[in-house]
């Protein structure tokens, strides 16, 4: 039976990168420093935020009991029933169902990233991605067979494909971390970002003070690239002062950060 395409099974046109100049203040005034735009569906951006989302898990991950594992478990969608679930609220649900399994199996907490196509890239093949973390006496070792039969239930089929491993090895939960955590412009609209479950640990991160005051500088905003080059080729000649120093920005939200008109 061949899959019929819907509108919520093909990736969607991109569009070119929106880089920014992000501006910091600290002791020794504001700098300004030029940033792509960090959007879902930017090609030219995907690695960094790819990097940047998968060093964010991977921090999360590391402040675990130093005894425990972290479980990697993939659940899949069989091609007969991925038109169903292409359906958002659908999918939804079943995520939330394949999160219960793991609950009933020890699961702590974790987070859910999803993977809308194959290893070609193209092809609409949703699948869960899971890194959890085992309540206490608990262990690592799931009832695989028992997660397939209950997931082939959820999703009104015969038969189903379950994947699980399990590592304390920091090199391998790097690994998972990142790989997990990657981006798929054209598909942004679809998969979203990542979800974490249970009472995870909250991150810690901090930019780098600056050298000189030792401050830790503070995020006041960002400016398109063509106010600051016009300021470089025309602005300065005329006297005005460069758009980094004004008093306020315009704010409007875009991508999950604040970008200043």
């Amino acid at each position: 039976m061949d899959l019929q395409l819907s509108p919520d099974m093909v990736a969607r046109p991109l569009e070119p990168c929106q880089a920014v100049y992000r501006v910091v203040e600290c002791a020794c005034g504001r700098s300004v420093k030029k940033d792509g735009c960090n959007r879902l569906d930017c090609p030219s951006c995907r690695m960094h935020l790819s990097g940047r989302r998968g060093n964010a898990v991977l921090e999360r991950l590391e402040a675990r009991s130093r005894d425990k594992s972290v479980c990697y478990t993939v659940f899949t969608f069989p091609e007969t029933t991925r038109e169903r679930f292409a359906v958002r609220s659908a999918f939804d649900s079943a995520r939330k169902r394949a999160w219960a399994l793991l609950k009933e199996l020890g699961a702590a907490w974790g987070f859910c990233a999803v993977h809308p196509v194959g290893e070609d890239g193209k092809t609409f093949h949703p699948h869960l991605n899971f890194l959890w973390v085992s309540r206490d006496g608990f262990r690592p070792f799931v009832d695989v067979e028992w997660l397939r039969v209950h997931w082939s239930f959820t999703l009104g089929v015969d038969v189903s494909v379950v994947y699980h491993q399990f590592s304390g090895k920091p090199g391998k939960i790097a690994h998972w971390a990142r790989y997990v955590s990657r981006t798929f412009p054209g598909w942004h609209w679809w998969t979203g970002a990542v979800r974490w479950y249970g009472r995870y640990p909250k991150t810690t991160r901090k930019p780098c003070p600056c050298p000189k005051c030792g401050e830790y500088p503070r995020y006041v905003g960002t400016i398109p690239v063509s106010e600051c080059r016009y300021w470089e080729t025309e602005g300065f000649l005329l006297g005005i002062p460069p758009p980094w120093e004004r008093e306020s920005f315009g704010v409007r939200k875009h991508a999950g950060h604040y970008q200043h008109d």
